[in-house]
């Protein structure tokens, strides 16, 4: 923080129950200090914020205020368990609260709405959107992509803030990988963590890619110019796009098998399409999931429209993954089945082609629905999306 700044500060203070009592834009160090003390200090990923804050009360030679620290971020995790994106439209679209782009002041009343929400209860009133959208060919890729899915089981507490900090600096044209890395060290994110995570963001954009068919000159510009700067050297960008093709997949997954005659479980795996798993005995779950990586499957850790089943040992389960697939209609097997699916998994073909945000904005605009050009879906489409289909 020795060279970056604060641009514009705004700031909204409530009342306990979350309701707006003041507002202030661009307050100065002393009066910032005044609004500071005896409250909790809330921001959208606050903890970068409290940093900045800090700064400038050090520049100032004033001392800050000793707050407690609320990140309405990491607080969505509670909150808005099924959300793929966290960014501050996407949780205030989840939460009914209205969102502007056109300034701090509006980011502060859109984070105090979003504050109101979790402390009401989310009432879910109306969503209104205001503001410019994203710009750039990853920006489009990032819009969808769940980004809990790039995690392993053990990352750090702090990995789904960091990825999401990161993915909004990409939509902005802001990658500063030196600053972001600085970020994750101060919030207890270790070196090679984070080379881990920012790889496995580079990657899961480059497999988003390769599944749309978007795999242009310009992407792969991109893509090489967001891995530089995350410390993701030049020549992997390729190596990822390969993986991501389905090299790998080709690799562990040959020698597919026909269906036998007999065949009585649906619809077909397809190599390259994703699988996650919830509860039950954790020798038995890894063997599962070691059996799904072979077969050319992959697993991840959270449940979308694009997860093609959930294993479970209940047919509806209550943990957050089972909510997620019972609202996006994704099947949902038991182990047993699992591994008859996992022994007889597909070739990649028109079946296995994920339904993108695209693919569901143009259904809903055919059947009547009323649906923005751009940015997230409301969850009531999705599940028409996906009634019908089933129909």
């Amino acid at each position: 923080m020795d060279h970056d700044r604060i641009t514009e500060m705004a700031v909204v203070t409530t009342d306990p129950s979350g309701r707006v009592e003041r507002e202030s834009a661009s307050p100065g160090i002393g009066e910032l200090a005044g609004l500071l003390a005896g409250r909790t200090f809330a921001a959208h990923h606050a903890a970068l914020g409290l940093r900045f804050v800090a700064a400038e009360f050090g520049r100032g030679h004033v001392p800050m205020p000793a707050v407690p620290v609320l990140c309405t971020c990491e607080a969505s995790r509670i909150h808005l368990p099924d959300l793929a994106r966290r960014r501050l439209r996407d949780c205030c679209a989840a939460a009914g609260v209205e969102w502007s782009a056109d300034g701090a002041l509006d980011e502060a009343r859109a984070t105090a709405g979003l504050l109101g929400a979790y402390l009401s209860g989310l009432p879910g009133t109306s969503v209104h959107e205001h503001g410019p959208a994203a710009c750039g060919v990853l920006a489009a890729l990032l819009d969808d992509l769940p980004l809990a899915d790039t995690l392993t089981g053990d990352a750090p507490a702090a990995a789904g803030s960091y990825l999401e900090l990161v993915a909004v600096s990409i939509e902005k044209g802001r990658l500063v990988g030196s600053a972001l890395a600085e970020h994750g060290r101060a919030v207890g994110i270790g070196r090679d963590e984070l080379d881990d995570l920012n790889r496995g963001l580079v990657l899961a954009m480059a497999r988003t890619a390769v599944a749309g068919g978007a795999v242009a000159e310009a992407v792969r510009d991109e893509l090489v110019a967001a891995g530089s700067a995350l410390g993701v050297p030049a020549g992997a960008v390729q190596a990822i796009l390969a993986e991501a093709g389905g090299e790998l997949i080709e690799t562990f997954g040959g020698g597919f098998r026909p269906l036998p005659p007999d065949w009585g479980y649906g619809e077909p795996l397809r190599a390259g399409q994703s699988v996650a798993f919830t509860g039950g005995e954790p020798y038995r779950r890894s063997r599962l999931e070691l059996a799904a990586q072979l077969a050319g499957l992959r697993v991840v850790n959270s449940v979308s429209a694009h997860t093609a089943v959930l294993v479970s040992g209940h047919p509806r389960p209550r943990s957050p993954k089972g909510v997620a697939a019972q609202r996006a209609g994704t099947r949902i097997v038991t182990p047993k089945v699992f591994e008859r699916l996992a022994a007889c998994v597909q070739p990649a073909g028109p079946a296995a082609k994920a339904v993108t945000a695209a693919t569901v904005r143009a259904w809903a605009r055919a059947n009547g629905h009323l649906v923005g050009p751009r940015g997230r879906l409301p969850q009531h489409v999705h599940d028409a999306f996906h009634a019908a289909q089933r129909r």
